[in-house]
């Protein structure tokens, strides 16, 4: 529900969460950036990857026709998040459940970002709990605006540019908030 922009900015302050050393400078964080941009872009792709159900829509000529079914659901995000990290783990024998951890935080700030966006579509909110429950839920008290796009003339309207705006404003303080931490934390002393 929030914009591309949103989504993958949100994914970006994950990946630099996980990726980035504790007590760098600002500079060495730039550098680590460069050197991590590989996780960094693996982060923005998890944290977009549920609007994967916006291809089948696309073919059928409304985007939102299968939007906020079931890439939108906590099954969903365990089955993908496993899958994912099974593939990993089968090319590095190094892989640990902490990068489970990452990709499943990654994948799942989408449905956090959904939850807390103003929906003005049926089905209104996430199926969060299936498959346990096809019940939608939708936060009382949305941060995010709902860009219009159930076609590609609504796509490209200015309405729409506002919302990546207030969406890159949002999240944009995500990442501000990770490099303050990064930078003013002490780096963790190991255990003797």
């Amino acid at each position: 529900m929030p914009s591309p922009i949103g989504h993958s900015l949100a994914g970006l302050s994950i990946g630099m969460a996980y990726a980035l050393p504790k007590g760098a400078s600002f500079r060495d964080l730039g550098v680590s950036m460069y050197r991590r941009r590989g996780i960094l872009l693996a982060s923005i792709a998890l944290a977009n990857l549920p609007d994967i159900d916006y291809l089948p829509g696309l073919f059928a000529g409304d985007f939102n026709a299968y939007h906020h079914h079931y890439s939108h659901t906590l099954g969903w995000l365990v089955l993908v998040s496993l899958g994912i990290w099974m593939i990993w783990k089968s090319f590095n024998s190094s892989i640990t459940f902490r990068h489970f951890s990452f990709i499943f935080i990654a994948t799942g700030s989408h449905l956090i970002l959904d939850f807390f966006t103003r929906n003005t579509s049926y089905p209104y909110g996430i199926m969060l709990f299936w498959p346990f429950s096809n019940e939608h839920y939708l936060s009382g008290n949305p941060l995010f605006w709902n860009p219009q796009k159930s076609d590609w003339g609504e796509v490209f309207q200015w309405y729409n540019v506002q919302v990546m705006i207030m969406d890159a404003v949002y999240t944009s303080a995500m990442i501000g908030m990770v490099l303050l931490y990064k930078r003013y934390t002490s780096p963790a002393r190991p255990v003797i």
